[in-house]
């Protein structure tokens, strides 16, 4: 099977900014880390505001949803229990600056 692209948008839980904050560092080191059958193609935080997040963003390569599951949940910010929900939703980009 082919690689697909995935957006995964997962929403922090209310309250979660200093959680957050204590777990940054390790979300991003997992994230620019090598996970085999998932490739990153762009992401970053949601914004609350000019100073808090409110979530992640990603778009991903995979062969499979359960393949982006699996990374989604070795995040360290799901394993902190930061994420409040999470949607992985396969699409296409055709349209691109």
């Amino acid at each position: 099977m082919s690689e697909q692209l995935f957006l995964v948008i997962a929403h922090d839980k209310q309250g979660a900014e200093d959680l957050r904050a204590q777990h940054r560092d390790a979300h991003v080191a997992y994230l620019k880390k090598s996970h085999g059958g998932v490739q990153i193609d762009v992401g970053g935080p949601l914004t609350a505001d000019e100073k808090n997040s409110a979530g992640t963003f990603l778009i991903v390569r995979a062969a499979d949803r359960m393949s982006v599951e699996q990374f989604v949940a070795g995040d360290p910010f799901a394993a902190a229990g930061i994420f409040g929900s999470v949607d992985i939703k396969p699409c296409k980009v055709t349209l691109r600056s």
